[in-house]
């Protein structure tokens, strides 16, 4: 690896040389053109001397676009040498970012295997440690409940960690303690979300919502109540027909 190594003292050999352009007649076509561009200013241009006028600039205009040209020219053999420089860096500079991005790559990669490595570590370390509560048979999946990624940063001390975790079994052991007097709802509840406030709420909202429909009145329709009698003989169903009538009880006559 060491016949690779480059030492930073290392001065890269790149040669070059400055450009120079002369261009010893500029005075006089800037002259030129200016002295154009005044007497086009202060020329009242009509019909007939339009086109004179336009001959004028066009001539003028053919001076400027040939030295366009050139400069065009110029600056392209300038650049050669300097394009394929450039292109030559950009080709190193894609090698070593590409190793770069490998190089992260494999850190990364050590830094979450040291990361998962530490957090199988607090898992064995909690396990140890939820012995000595009662919460484990109610919350099998304790760890994952507790865990949170922060913890397996390597700032992260254990001893820090192993605060954190026991904070968080003597609170839920409180917790639990404490609903176990309560409505068995809540505990449910809370066993769900892990935040006690929440679960006394929530179950107090669904407690309301369950007393308010209760106590809402009934609305419902009674089934109505029909009884059938049989009556025999003409006379006789003459005569119940009459009694119901004269009581005003509601009957159907089949």
């Amino acid at each position: 690896m060491e016949d690779v190594m480059i030492r930073d003292e290392q001065t890269p050999d790149v040669q070059y040389q400055v450009a120079k352009v002369t261009f010893d007649s500029f005075p006089e076509y800037k002259d030129k053109c200016l002295l154009i561009a005044e007497h086009i200013r202060n020329t009242e241009v009509t019909e007939d001397n339009l086109p004179e006028v336009k001959k004028e600039l066009a001539a003028a205009r053919k001076i400027t676009d040939a030295l366009n040209s050139r400069k065009v020219q110029i600056k392209k053999i300038i650049l050669t040498d300097y394009t394929a420089f450039e292109s030559q860096v950009k080709e190193l500079k894609g090698i070593i970012d590409e190793a770069d991005g490998e190089l992260r790559g494999k850190a990364n990669a050590l830094e979450e295997q040291a990361r998962d490595q530490k957090k199988e570590e607090i898992r064995q370390v909690f396990l140890k440690r939820i012995g000595q509560y009662t919460i484990g048979t109610l919350i099998p999946d304790a760890f994952d409940r507790w865990w949170h990624e922060d913890l397996a940063n390597k700032s992260k001390s254990m001893k820090a960690v192993e605060a954190d975790m026991v904070d968080w079994l003597e609170g839920t052991e409180k917790d639990i303690a404490t609903l176990k007097g309560m409505d068995k709802e809540i505990l449910v509840e809370y066993l769900d979300s892990m935040d006690l406030a929440a679960a006394i709420q929530t179950v107090n909202a669904r407690n309301a919502r369950r007393h308010a429909v209760e106590a809402a009145p009934d609305d419902t329709v009674p089934e109505e109540q029909v009884a059938v009698f049989r009556v025999y003989g003409q006379k006789d169903i003459a005569l119940a027909e009459m009694l119901l009538k004269d009581n005003n009880i509601n009957f159907r006559k089949e």
